[in-house]
């Protein structure tokens, strides 16, 4: 990302010595999603907002059609929801004028904005689009992407071997080919559905392999993405220690970041934490996410229910937890909704309910 903003801010003082035109909305777009990626929204919309003065003074609907991808996701990023409305447009004009990479990265960004808002089965869908277009078009780079996000929306349904066996096919399309920027998320993914399935040995060898690898790469989506995973191996090792400094890599990694990327694995941070005695750490994760969209706000809300249970408010937890098992249900996410259950099953458990076995039958199945 540091080489990359060098280059662009190399170009645009070249471009800006000449008349305005296409070629300088260009590189503002790529400033725009180095912005978003980032976690800079703001900057984001700056960028933006020159783009769009430039496309309204020579007209070009392909770089329109960019600018709105980089909005919506920064509009949504600053937890305006109405970002969903800008990447739907933007999926609509690219199928419209026939676009074929531009709209595959409209529905890749929309699919985004979808799992934090509507869930898995919506995402699913806007991806299975984009990985038509890719087909059609002869798109095999960003098929690859494509490829990943729908494996891990089959992992979120539940579907774990389907979603095993899509990561292993991408991983070794990927790894033929010298490596590539995805491994290491496909690598981490994994990684989290072996560990629960008790294949401690394999997940530490995947961590091996993707921590080093997305620490070169340093971006913060791919490290907010991975550290969390390797978090939850290291814990399932017993190493404790190792797996609180993962915790607290990720705060650190992510402190200036937007609460989108702070919000996602704040279960498992938590999880982590209070397995470790660090209750003051935890909160602390709590503390310091805004929860604008759905996912976010069942995030919270089951974090401060594995955090309540650890503190022994079993009556506390069990009404959080019973209203996280409703929202995780709804938005199709299955891992947490068992999760959930179970916490509701131990808490009444604890608090001598007669119904307590009810939650952890239902989790079973």
């Amino acid at each position: 990302p540091t080489d990359a903003r060098q280059t662009l801010k190399a170009a645009i003082q070249l471009l800006e010595r000449e008349v305005p035109g296409p070629e300088l909305a260009s590189v503002y777009v790529q400033m725009a999603l180095l912005s978003v990626i980032s976690g800079q929204p703001d900057h984001a919309l700056d960028w933006v907002g020159k783009i769009m003065a430039l496309v309204d003074h020579f007209g070009a609907d392909d770089i329109r059609q960019k600018a709105l991808q980089m909005r919506g996701l920064a509009r949504f990023d600053v937890g305006d929801l109405g970002g969903l409305d800008d990447l739907r447009e933007a999926v609509e004009l690219g199928l419209r004028l026939g676009f074929g990479r531009d709209t595959v990265r409209a529905c890749i960004n929309l699919s985004d904005l979808l799992s934090r808002q509507e869930g898995p089965a919506a995402t699913l869908e806007v991806n299975q689009l984009g990985r038509r277009v890719c087909q059609e078009r002869g798109i095999t780079d960003l098929a690859l992407l494509c490829n990943l996000e729908i494996a891990e929306c089959l992992a979120n349904l539940g579907h774990w071997d389907r979603a095993l066996r899509a990561m292993d096919e991408l991983l070794g399309h990927v790894e033929a080919k010298g490596g590539h920027y995805l491994a290491a998320c496909t690598q981490a993914a994994k990684a989290f559905m072996l560990v629960w399935r008790g294949d401690l040995a394999q997940a530490t060898l995947l961590v091996d392999e993707f921590l080093p690898r997305a620490s070169r790469i340093g971006d913060l989506q791919v490290l907010a993405r991975v550290v969390p995973v390797a978090g939850i191996v290291k814990q399932a090792e017993g190493n404790v220690d190792a797996a609180v400094q993962c915790v607290k890599d990720f705060a650190v990694t992510t402190r200036q970041a937007p609460a989108s990327y702070r919000a996602q694995p704040l279960p498992d941070l938590v999880r982590i934490c209070v397995a470790a005695g660090e209750f003051e750490l935890a909160e602390q994760l709590m503390s310091d996410v805004e929860a604008h969209s759905a996912r976010a706000q069942h995030a919270l809300l089951t974090a401060q229910a594995v955090l309540a249970e650890a503190k022994g408010n079993f009556k506390g937890a069990s009404k959080l937890y019973g209203e996280a098992v409703e929202r995780w249900s709804r938005f199709g996410i299955v891992f947490e909704h068992v999760q959930t259950l179970l916490g509701l099953g131990r808490c009444l458990t604890r608090l001598a309910q007669p119904q307590a076995h009810k939650p952890l039958m239902e989790a079973t199945t």
